[in-house]
């Protein structure tokens, strides 16, 4: 697939990456060394729609990925020679980027905006809110806003409640 994204793991110990049409790929760089080096394939699994974006749980083995048309989804790559989906929301809109904070994910979803995922339940993502713009593309975030890059708004900064 065509590499979207990348992601390091927590632990360090996995390299994360968006492929496109192929959906989600797990690299092994426990050993990685200064310079190039080659590392192989732990795991994959065929998401639906084309994976743009990845990130990680901070402290579980579980991907959250951005994927298109066919919205968000849930990875569990805590055994790399089985990676699954375990959780997955049709956002609707051309789920773009996806960030995780504090049992939330944060996906940009083109024509609908930014779209708010309660994620504690990890296979069962609940939308608690969307937040309208015109054409949501790129996402930031920290402790107090959410900053939406939006294609025709420009930037959107949404307060946390």
């Amino acid at each position: 697939g065509f590499a979207q994204a990348v992601f390091v793991s927590p632990d360090r110990n996995y390299l994360l990456v968006a492929c496109g049409e192929m959906g989600f790929s797990l690299f092994n760089i426990s050993e990685l060394q200064s310079g190039w080096g080659i590392y192989p394939m732990a795991g994959w699994v065929d998401t639906p729609g084309y994976a743009e974006d990845v990130v990680a749980h901070p402290d579980l083995p579980y991907a959250f990925l951005a994927c298109g048309t066919s919205g968000l989804y849930v990875v569990d790559y805590s055994d790399s020679a089985n990676v699954k989906i375990i959780g997955s929301y049709s956002t609707g809109g051309y789920a773009k980027e996806v960030v995780y904070k504090d049992n939330k994910a944060y996906v940009t979803t083109g024509l609908r905006g930014l779209q708010i995922f309660d994620v504690s339940n990890i296979t069962a993502p609940v939308r608690i809110g969307t937040v309208q713009t015109k054409l949501a593309k790129g996402l930031a975030i920290d402790d107090k806003y959410v900053y939406v890059a939006d294609e025709s708004e420009g930037l959107v900064i949404i307060s946390i409640p």
